[in-house]
């Protein structure tokens, strides 16, 4: 389970001809967490934040940080449900795409 996502991204710094521009953020989140739909949201923030149209970029990338294991992640009373119902969800995911092949589901 991860607890930081960050976003970077950048033109190409070799043609000088064109405006360049980079980036880079992270967003901790309120919990480690392993659940797409949380990472995603987060990913999509920073890049809302971080884009400024009118640039050709050239690299993009999503890094995950601050990993634990599932069983070492500190319950929350409050949402313990919901931590089981998106543990269930994540699990049924991998496991269609398990069967039917890679992206199946996304």
């Amino acid at each position: 389970m991860c607890r930081t996502v960050t976003l970077f991204f950048r033109t190409n710094r070799h043609r000088t001809d064109l405006p360049q521009y980079s980036a880079h953020d992270s967003r901790t989140l309120p919990a480690h967490t392993q659940d797409t739909r949380i990472i995603t949201e987060a990913a999509l923030q920073l890049l809302d934040q971080l884009f400024r149209p009118g640039f050709q970029y050239k690299k993009l990338g999503v890094v995950l940080s601050d990993f634990v294991p599932s069983t070492a992640v500190q319950l929350d009373l409050f949402n313990a449900d919901n931590d089981r119902k998106s543990r269930q969800l994540m699990q049924a995911l991998d496991d269609i795409n398990r069967r039917f092949g890679e992206q199946t589901i996304h």
